[in-house]
């Protein structure tokens, strides 16, 4: 028997479904050849007695039937529940001395991608996909590499440690210009630092990431079922960002891969991304239901993550809905879970919200104090970041709050001549995209800057209009007014709010003069 060369090895890529495929377990490094032989055949050993080597080659096998089967259950995308002994039954083989290098590594990274779905255990996945790039560096695998990496950086993210996440995929980007890095393990890289980006609330960086991966999966001519994970990616981010149209279409085309076979998987992950486009959207309802959708989904599927992530979404929802016990109440029965998984960014996040919660209803110290829990979820020297929010979301927090050393990011000036400035920049007339942008500010400034109703700024804008055309006008308005000043890409400064009807500037983001005082 003739063994094959650690290049050769690394060339060959894993069978991908052609169709509708979930290609988790095509984003995998192969096993490797090697680990079909018996120890005697591996690394030079000397060889073992019949019965022992018989003994290994069949624990051996039984090894690789478990990652077989692992890859098989990711591509499918219907769920991880039946996959609970598999890691089990690969744990308890990988126990035994003397087995192969780079079995070890491709079961320990599997063993990390289970344990991060199905468990979200951030911590064992950690530690799993740290073991199997110990023995990637060793064996020279560069794929098994780029995806340890990845892993990690996914696991920090969540975890809270931002600057580690970073590091790590500064570094697998490097690893990335290397020869034997073949597209898909780029690939891998670049999803990874895309998913990271939008648990980091960096939502446009996080587009970008996922764009060049899908071009880098077009470009490289990989088989169909490649890109349906990245799919998904996107319409998270899309969402994220608030893209309706693009979600839209990015939703339809998910759809078609998960709904009809049943792949719960990618049908949580997809109810997910919608709902937070409804909470985007300002449709907390529909972002709820929604978000009880991917928990019954993940749930039923066996895949933790997905559950953890839509627990949060139904935090978020029920905030902004103004059901404070009923989120207190989810926050209460799920943050002892997501502490002991190390998912200490999502319940940073969620401190953040019901802090937010108590901020808008005059709650104020309890606001703080929450705030405070917050940030004593994430590292030192951590920066405590908003999910599922725009990006100034956390800077709107603090203004309410008052005290926090927010400095106002919009200023306007009525005495005298009418001047707007956003972020130091100058707002000119060709800036205002119509004058009823211009008349719709300069109402709610007249009207006191703050909780004024709707209805009332739909009168004064659209008195001629029908009720419900005239408010649909507000809305599109208030829109307008929002982007006032922001350029293509630029995430929108949340200085105005609409909440149960009304219409306020948000004190500390935004200083009026007249309001002053």
């Amino acid at each position: 028997m003739v063994m094959s060369s650690a290049k050769d090895r690394c060339d060959r890529e894993p069978a991908v479904e052609l169709k509708g495929g979930f290609p988790w377990g095509s984003l995998l490094p192969a096993p490797g050849a090697e680990a079909r032989l018996p120890p005697a055949a591996v690394g030079g050993r000397a060889a073992a007695p019949p019965r022992e080597a018989a003994v290994a080659g069949a624990a051996e096998t039984a090894i690789l039937d478990c990652l077989h089967a692992i890859d098989a259950r990711l591509r499918s995308g219907a769920g991880l529940a039946s996959l609970a002994g598999t890691g089990a039954e690969l744990r308890a083989l990988l126990n035994a001395p003397g087995r192969a290098p780079r079995l070890i590594g491709a079961s320990s990274l599997r063993l990390g991608v289970l344990a991060l779905l199905a468990e979200a255990g951030i911590e064992q996945a950690a530690e799993a996909a740290r073991q199997a790039l110990q023995v990637a560096a060793e064996e020279g695998d560069v794929p098994l590499q780029l995806s340890c990496l990845a892993l990690l950086g996914v696991a920090d993210a969540l975890a809270g440690r931002v600057v580690r996440a970073d590091v790590r995929l500064g570094d697998a980007a490097f690893l990335c210009a290397h020869r034997d890095a073949k597209p898909l393990a780029r690939l891998v890289v670049h999803g990874a630092a895309g998913l990271v980006a939008l648990m980091l609330g960096e939502a446009e960086r996080a587009h970008a990431e996922l764009a060049s991966a899908t071009g880098l999966a077009d470009a490289a001519g990989l088989p169909e079922a490649v890109p349906v994970l990245l799919l998904g990616h996107r319409l998270y981010a899309a969402a994220a960002l608030g893209r309706e149209a693009e979600s839209a279409c990015l939703a339809s085309r998910l759809g078609e891969v998960c709904i009809p076979a049943g792949r719960g998987l990618l049908w949580a992950y997809r109810h997910l991304a919608l709902g937070v486009l409804a909470l985007r959207s300002g449709q907390a309802l529909r972002a709820l239901e929604r978000a009880d959708a991917c928990v019954e989904q993940a749930q039923a599927g066996g895949v933790g993550l997905l559950s953890a992530l839509g627990t949060l979404l139904r935090v978020q929802a029920l905030a902004d809905l103004h059901r404070g016990h009923e989120a207190r109440e989810v926050f209460r029965l799920a943050s002892p879970g997501w502490l002991a998984a190390g998912l200490n960014r999502l319940a940073a996040v969620a401190r953040q919200e019901l802090a937010m919660l108590d901020a808008r209803s005059g709650a104020r110290d309890r606001a703080r104090a929450g705030l405070a829990a917050a940030r004593g979820l994430v590292p030192a020297g951590e920066t405590l970041r908003p999910l599922h929010r725009p990006r100034g979301w956390v800077d709107e927090l603090e203004a309410l709050l008052g005290g926090t050393g927010a400095q106002p990011r919009v200023r306007i000036q009525t005495l005298g001549e009418f001047i707007v400035e956003i972020d130091g920049r100058r707002i000119y007339d060709r800036d205002w995209k119509g004058q009823r942008t211009r008349m719709l500010l300069i109402a709610l400034i007249c009207e006191g800057g703050q909780k004024v109703p709707t209805t009332r700024l739909a009168d004064m804008l659209w008195p001629d209009a029908e009720g419900d055309k005239a408010l649909q006008n507000l809305k599109v308005v208030l829109h307008r007014l929002r982007r006032l000043g922001c350029r293509e890409g630029d995430e929108a400064v949340s200085w105005v709010h609409v909440k149960q009807g009304m219409v306020s500037l948000v004190r500390g983001l935004c200083w009026v003069d007249v309001l002053e005082g």
